[in-house]
């Protein structure tokens, strides 16, 4: 009999507020959009409360880290770019997931939406561009000509043409409708980090690790002309960074948004129009600094420019006539200090990962002072918001200090975690703090301050936590006052490495790098300074093991019985816990071994080591019943589940597993982490499990009562492993392309999902074939059709209906790379039900599609096959009769909509599109007063 096994699954992750590798994103004045390891999280700054995750609906095993995020307002949509390559597209305002496209072999590297959201463009770090289609939710196409990472794309408004930067030193310029590169900015010499474009894609501004941000002028020819031609790009400033730090993001952002054009072109010059609104330069740099330059309007540009003359003028008094009137002429010209006023500079206590700007809110003089209110998301998983403010609209700025979100988890690494004897409460500790947390409600119940703790242990009662930490002190803290009781700074002169607490509960044991092992008891004392009435908790050094080597970890058997110490010399040694007399030696690992931990019956103890391989021992007689190759890094935490001999381990590259000890396999492989883990904690009744890691979440697994079974892992193992395969075969294909120089190609990639769907319409082209030979070797005597097909007579369909109902259950972004893995006998016989599909007016969208895209594929296959040709006549005819019966269903549609706005607008003193944004204008300020 096949065994099986009970399915963990995780519930929840915790403790998260920013993701240190991606970017933030922000809609109005107190909505902000970051993401937070696989989620989009959903903060309100006015409250400093999260009202929202975004979530993609992948398996557990599929998600990856958010890296990039963008927004749409118009269009009401969040596309966040996961680390995988892979793209989902969510509705704003409904929270739920609108697409999911992939189309990237590596990680997304910038996202941006097109001003009206129906376009959305992407670059990886694969160095390819795809423009994907929001409307039909499919890749339009890929454009190829960098030769390294994309670090930013962006639309260039009013015009079909992207703009793209790379760390190959280029900035290049895409048109859309021939798909080719149509200009090339090679003049940097560094790695491009990033471009911003501002006034609808007239001014272009690109940064390196060099000094200076260069400003570019955009000049569209296709708007002065009617040929199609050349952009012309012209270098007009440079701005000086006050760092030489390498910057990390630039954008432009607008104070005031308008409807009215922001620019204008005439005879190549940049002139700025008198009703543009301010717009802001932000630069993001990487030691601690965010660099901003206000765009001065018009106006206030010819002033600035008046006073330079001016007092170049009052210098150079003293000069000849000739020699002053040739230089003023020279300086009448718009410089870059006249039209970018250099704000101060914001320098952060930490690390910055991103940065946005917000719309001021509220209403009153300190507001009107504020020019932007910045958020600035840190690596230290905190945010902070800075308001800068002008005084008496002189400019005088400087920034202030708002609010920070400091609460929601830990700064640095969750070094180690622990639970309660009752399993209702979590501790964690990282190199500044201790946090408590409830774990059925999730939430942190109490922030200590303490030293860098590297494990933690629930003191019997769970009222007190003790800590050991990196500088060799012990820490005993008080958890319902949030208060430290005693501090022991020299109870060990190394790192404590590990502590175990005694099955009676009255002792524990620490383990150090100063090579000795020392035993603790809890006793109650009387302490003024704490009580006068009541004793405190205390702790008692009682007796010490010394070792030959540094102590990296320490257990005790559930019985009490052995004390188990793993030394630096990778070896592992048992002794009696009552006497310490000596009782086994465990030889065999290459590198020290990092966690033990023994099963509840206390005949097996397994052990993880830093050679990746976790060995499975007897008790009895110290033999090694398996040495199992467990994880591509060290394995640094392993757990039996009470009561079997199940146990999980956990390692430096990211993922859990769970073992059967007896039969020495893996049931489950987890992609719990996106980082090293460092810990692991299990239920006293083995129905739920904590992990903590580098990427500082908590992540909470839970036993359900789905089934394993280990040859249905196998075959996802199996398949993963294929589809890896097929990334390394398409990349070596694209080198290839590269070198011939084809800069298009399609946005289609292939995945486990389009195998799956491809293979189930193989099946049902085979299956309605099938059937329909039957139906013609065997017809009825009365003339009726018999379903011979078991299936299909459960399903209750006709073949034609199998294969309809088969085509429209692959998703939309599916649908092209599908079809690509269709043989073509299949493609032939696909053509023949999509030509009777057609003849009936059945789903004429995704029927059309799908003749699209095979025709587009196997075009140089169908023109040499005259069998096709009846068949693609009939297509012809059917597609051309019902395309233009559709175009005039829409052209009637979108007439009587043209009518009723003329009436609208004659029955009333306001303009169709002035109601349109007021009533828009209502919605949002109501939005803002629930915010």
């Amino acid at each position: 009999m096949v065994k099986s096994y009970l399915r963990f699954v995780p519930v929840d992750v915790i403790g998260v507020a920013v993701s240190p590798n991606a970017n933030i994103a922000s809609d109005n004045e107190s909505l902000c959009y970051v993401p937070t390891l696989e989620h989009v999280t959903i903060w309100n700054l006015k409250k400093s409360v999260e009202i929202g995750r975004l979530t993609a609906t992948a398996t557990f095993e599929d998600r990856c880290e958010v890296v990039r995020v963008a927004l749409s307002i118009p269009a009401d949509l969040v596309a966040g770019g996961f680390s995988n390559g892979s793209i989902t597209v969510w509705n704003k305002t409904a929270k739920t997931e609108k697409a999911s496209l992939v189309g990237h072999k590596s990680a997304i590297s910038a996202l941006a939406f097109d001003q009206k959201g129906t376009l959305l463009v992407s670059g990886g770090h694969d160095t390819d561009i795809v423009v994907w289609d929001m409307v039909s939710e499919t890749g339009l196409f890929r454009l190829k000509g960098h030769r390294d990472q994309v670090t930013d794309v962006h639309f260039l408004e009013n015009s079909r043409r992207i703009v793209s930067s790379s760390k190959d030193k280029l900035v290049k310029i895409w048109d859309m409708d021939t798909q080719h590169c149509v200009y090339t900015i090679s003049e940097h010499t560094e790695e491009v980090w990033g471009c911003a474009c501002a006034y609808q894609g007239a001014l272009l501004a690109t940064t390196t690790a060099g000094p200076e941000i260069k400003l570019w002028h955009y000049i569209n020819n296709n708007q002065r002309t009617e040929e199609i031609s050349i952009p012309e790009v012209l270098f007009r400033f440079a701005l000086t960074r006050n760092t030489s730090a390498r910057p990390i993001s630039i954008r432009f952002y607008y104070r005031q948004m308008t409807s009215e054009s922001l620019h204008e072109h005439t005879d190549g010059v940049l002139n700025l129009n008198e009703k543009q609104g301010e717009a802001i330069l932000v630069c993001v740099n990487t030691d601690k600094t965010v660099e901003m330059w206000l765009v001065r309007s018009l106006e206030a540009a010819k002033k600035k420019r008046q006073r330079r003359l001016q007092r170049k003028r009052e210098k150079q008094s003293k000069k000849s006539d000739v020699e002053a009137e040739a230089e003023e002429s020279e300086d009448s010209a718009l410089t870059a200090r006249d039209i970018f006023h250099a704000l101060p500079v914001l320098r952060c206590d930490h690390k910055i990962a991103a940065v946005s700007l917000l719309r001021p809110s509220g209403r009153g003089k300190a507001i009107e002072s504020v020019v932007a209110r910045t958020v600035v998301a840190f690596q230290n998983n905190t945010c902070q918001i800075f308001n800068l403010e002008t005084s008496d609209g002189k400019e005088t700025f400087e920034f202030k200090d708002i609010s920070l979100i400091d609460t929601v988890g830990h700064p640095s690494d969750v070094r180690s975690i622990c639970l309660s004897k009752d399993d209702a409460y979590l501790a964690s500790t990282c190199s500044s703090e201790l946090r408590i947390w409830n774990v059925d409600t999730r939430q942190c119940a109490r922030t200590i301050k303490s030293g860098y703790g590297l494990n933690a242990l629930f003191v019997p009662g769970n009222r007190h936590v003790v800590v050991g930490t990196k500088e060799g002190s012990l820490e005993l803290y008080d958890v319902s006052s949030g208060t430290q009781l005693e501090v022991i700074t020299k109870a060990h002169n190394g790192a404590i490495w590990g502590s175990a607490l005694h099955p009676s509960g009255n002792t524990f044991v620490t383990a150090s790098a100063d090579k000795d092992v020392k035993f603790w008891s809890f006793q109650l004392v009387l302490d003024e300074s704490y009580s006068r009435e009541t004793k405190r908790l205390t702790l008692l050094h009682e007796r010490t093991l010394s070792m030959t080597d540094d102590v990296l970890a320490v257990h005790i058997t559930s019985d009490g019985k052995f004390l188990a110490v793993a030394l630096l010399d990778s070896t592992v040694k048992v002794f009696y816990e009552d006497s310490l007399k000596f009782f086994l030696s465990f030889y065999g690992h290459k590198l020290p071994v990092l966690a033990i931990d023994s099963s509840s019956d206390g005949d097996l103890m397994v052990t993880g080591s830093g050679d990746k391989n976790v060995k499975i021992w007897g008790l009895d007689f110290g033999d090694c019943h398996r040495s199992l190759f467990a994880h591509d890094g060290a394995v640094t935490a392993v757990k039996f589940v009470p009561l079997t001999h199940h146990f999980f381990s956990a390692g430096k590259d990211g993922v859990i597993k769970y073992w059967d000890a007896d039969k020495f396999e893996c049931i489950l492989s987890m992609k719990a982490h996106f980082s090293d883990i460092w810990g692991l904690a299990i239920s006293r009744s083995g129905t739920f499990l904590v992990s903590c890691s580098k990427d500082r979440s908590l992540r909470f697994f839970e036993q359900t009562e789905d089934q394993v079974f280990l040859e249905e892992e196998r075959e996802k193992t199996m398949e993963k492993r294929f589809l890896e395969g097929q990334d390394e075969v398409e990349g070596a294909v694209d080198n290839q392309v590269k070198v011939v120089g084809v800069e298009s190609g399609i946005a289609a990639k292939t995945t486990l999902n389009t195998l799956s769907s491809s293979e189930r319409l193989i099946e049902a082209l085979e299956i309605a074939d099938n059937e329909i030979q039957l139906q013609k070797s065997h017809p009825s005597s009365d003339g009726r059709t018999i379903i011979q097909s078991p299936l299909l007579a459960a399903l209750k369909r006709t073949p034609h209906q199998h294969v309809l109902t088969s085509l429209c259950e692959i998703a939309v972004p599916e649908l092209e790379s599908t079809l690509m893995f269709l043989p073509f006998s299949h493609v032939l016989r696909l053509f023949e039900y999509l030509a009777d599909f057609m003849a009936q007016g059945q789903m004429l969208e995704v029927c059309m599609r799908c003749t699209h895209i095979l025709l587009r594929t196997h075009h140089s296959q169908l023109i040499n096959n005259k069998s096709m040709a009846t068949t693609l006549s009939h297509l012809h005819t059917s597609m051309r009769y019902h395309a233009t019966e559709l175009k005039s269903v829409m052209g009637f549609n979108l007439a009587g909509l043209t009518h009723l706005r003329r009436e609208l607008e004659t029955s009333s003193s306001t303009l169709f599109d002035e109601a349109v944004k007021n009533l828009q204008e209502k919605q949002t300020r109501k939005r803002r007063r629930r915010n």
